[in-house]
C-alpha cells in the first residue's frame, strides 16, 4: 500500500562534485558500458526496451522543453538543452563501445 502526500517535503543532500558537468558526464558513459553488458547478457531487445522509449520520446521533450524555456527568457534552459543532447550522446558513444569490445566468457574480445 502507498499513500501519497504532495505536502510532503524530502531533503536530499547531493554532494558538491555530483552537481558538476564532470560527473554527469562519467555517469552517462558508465551507463552506455553497462548497457551494453545487460543488453549482452539478455538481449538487446529486453535488455534495451525501456531506453529506447526513453531516448526517443523522454529526452526529445527535455530538449525541447529547455529551448522553449530559452525562448521564453530563460538562458538556462539552452544550458539544461546541451546537457540533455550530450548526455544521451555519451551514453550512446559508451554504449556503442562497450559492444564493440565485448569479451567472451575466457576474456577474448568477441567479434562484432
Amino acid at each position: 500500500m502507498f499513500l501519497f502526500d504532495d505536502r510532503s517535503v524530502i531533503h536530499h543532500r547531493v554532494p558538491v562534485e555530483r552537481e558538476r558537468f564532470g560527473y554527469f558526464r562519467t555517469r552517462c558513459w558508465a551507463e552506455g558500458l553497462s548497457k551494453a553488458q545487460v543488453a549482452r547478457q539478455v538481449g538487446a531487445g529486453d535488455g534495451l526496451s525501456s531506453e529506447r522509449y526513453y531516448a526517443s520520446r523522454t529526452l526529445p521533450a527535455g530538449i525541447l522543453r529547455g529551448l522553449a524555456e530559452t525562448l521564453r527568457g530563460d538562458a538556462a534552459g539552452l544550458a539544461r538543452a546541451a546537457a540533455i543532447a550530450s548526455g544521451g550522446l555519451i551514453t550512446a558513444v559508451g554504449y556503442a563501445l562497450g559492444f564493440c569490445l565485448q569479451r567472451d566468457k575466457w576474456g577474448r574480445r568477441k567479434a562484432v
